[in-house]
């Protein structure tokens, strides 16, 4: 008597292919996405470490502690709150609407 390893179904493909292979066959909209936020995520983020990488650490910080950049900082997280509160305010008040009231087309959105 033989002890066989796993037995896999015809159908089903083996999962030792390699991510670029993984990547290449990907549907449309997904090679979309990743090609969306290569350009819009990483490629910036990228750009930026290669940049803060090329100053020493004294400059850096010269650079980020600038009266401009602290203004920055604080422009984008007062902003970044403000936008927060607007959105948990608003989208309490639709989820609210949404399952208090019936409405045309409400079975739709709501997939009960």
């Amino acid at each position: 008597m033989t002890i066989s390893s796993r037995t896999v179904p015809p159908d089903v493909k083996p999962d030792n292919q390699s991510v670029w292979h993984r990547l290449l066959h990907l549907p449309l909209p997904w090679k979309m996405v990743w090609v969306y936020l290569s350009l819009t995520l990483f490629l910036p983020v990228v750009a930026m470490l290669l940049r803060a990488s090329s100053v020493g650490p004294a400059r850096f910080w010269a650079i980020a502690t600038d009266e401009v950049a602290l203004s920055t900082y604080e422009i984008t997280f007062l902003t970044s709150l403000v936008a927060a509160l607007i959105n948990g305010v608003f989208g309490t008040l639709i989820a609210w609407v949404l399952v208090r009231y019936d409405f045309p087309l409400s079975e739709s959105l709501m997939r009960r």
